[in-house]
């Protein structure tokens, strides 16, 4: 079986981030399986093809944005195609990036790998803000319109569309009135280092960390709500706040500076850390007893998976692909994040019981190496044979 994988987002060169990170994983988990692999990714430096392993390929192709990678990357795809066939390729719905691919290989099998569509971020991203009236307004004069998408465009040029989890396959299918057969749910996988399996598990301090973009979407709004209720309870209890600033809930400058407003007097409990190098993050997992993911929506983030590697008791949104990750493994208490009363409640009630923090650490730990790691790799190949041949 030989795949392809079209991605602008690779790293060091163009990401670090879910889409990056994922190709990254996929990709290498699937040559482990000896399937013959090639990697299509945006560099604004680098051009040619790097060998990884004898069936591991990366091409890049030089650009300098995801714009230019749409255009060049088919060809790029069409060469390879020309000396070794592929069985079938794969694209992300992010940007559109299969805009040109089924007319550069109209015999070949593609999909279309959905990670969180433009559209759906911006609408999590706008969730307070349009909440004005004038907002309103402006929405129902002008709708969201899928035929007026070009991921949504892109999307349907493809064979199938794959989603990581339920949550995503029903919002594809409801809101771009998807075919439901035409929709499959594949995991991501998930090799954790070995700077996270190797962390100790907590002892219960009552320490918890949230890891990623201050972005509303992501749910830190509210959990900076929280954090107040939480202390009144355990006054001893410390907050970390690992990632960049972003724009605020009504499209403020600053979410940080928002978080501040609503944490008052609580800030004397609270660290923010702007960032820090990927290789540091274990060591401030490390500092932290439980992992805090309370997004509005979430698809199936890769830093839950982190969490889960490192031994955290995770409190995650019952809103997206999570539940999907933690529910099997019960180390996760799920939260409505509209809720920060809800939110503050988990916190509590885990920093109430340490050993019971510590058996949830457990149980993450061995589903995020057991199943992400190893199991779901020989799913993966089973379900990309089904892809490309059926």
């Amino acid at each position: 079986m030989h795949l392809g994988f079209v991605s602008y987002e690779y790293p060091p060169d163009t990401g670090q981030g879910g889409i990056a990170t994922y190709v990254q994983q996929v990709s290498a988990a699937l040559t482990g399986m000896n399937v013959e692999v090639d990697v299509f990714v945006g560099s604004p430096k680098r051009f040619g093809v790097e060998r990884l392993r004898p069936n591991y390929r990366i091409h890049y192709v030089q650009c300098n944005s995801r714009e230019e990678f749409i255009n060049l990357s088919p060809e790029q795809v069409r060469i390879v195609h020309g000396i070794m066939p592929f069985d079938g390729v794969e694209c992300p719905e992010y940007g559109a990036e299969a805009t040109f691919m089924r007319t550069a290989l109209p015999e070949v099998r593609i999909w279309v790998k959905l990670h969180t569509p433009a559209y759906l971020v911006k609408k999590l991203n706008d969730h307070y803000y349009d909440r004005r009236i004038w907002r309103r307004i402006k929405h129902l004069l002008n709708p969201y319109q899928k035929e007026k998408d070009p991921e949504y465009l892109a999307l349907r040029k493809a064979d199938r569309v794959i989603a990581p989890c339920e949550s995503m396959r029903t919002i594809a299918i409801r809101d771009w009135k998807l075919e439901s057969d035409r929709v499959w749910t594949v995991p991501n996988p998930y090799q954790p280092a070995a700077a996270f399996t190797e962390i100790e598990l907590p002892t219960g301090s009552p320490t918890a960390i949230y890891v990623g973009r201050l972005e509303t979407r992501k749910g830190v709004w509210n959990l900076a709500k929280a954090i107040p209720l939480v202390l009144r309870e355990i006054p001893n209890a410390r907050f970390l706040f690992l990632g960049k600033d972003s724009q605020g809930p009504r499209r403020e400058r600053s979410m940080k500076k928002c978080m501040l407003r609503a944490l008052g007097n609580a800030t004397r409990s609270v660290e923010f850390i702007d960032a820090v190098p990927l290789e540091e993050v274990p060591r401030m997992l490390e500092r932290a007893s439980v992992a805090v993911f309370p997004s509005l929506w979430e698809n199936f983030p890769n830093v839950c998976l982190e969490a889960m590697a490192s031994g955290r008791a995770i409190v995650a949104s019952k809103e997206g692909g999570m539940v999907d990750m933690l529910s099997p493994s019960q180390g996760g208490v799920f939260i409505d994040p509209n809720d920060p009363q809800e939110i503050a409640n988990a916190l509590i009630e885990l920093f109430n019981h340490p050993d019971r923090i510590r058996q949830m650490g457990e149980r993450n730990r061995h589903w995020a190496t057991q199943y992400y790691g190893k199991e779901l790799v020989r799913e993966l190949f089973d379900t990309y044979r089904k892809l490309c041949f059926h």
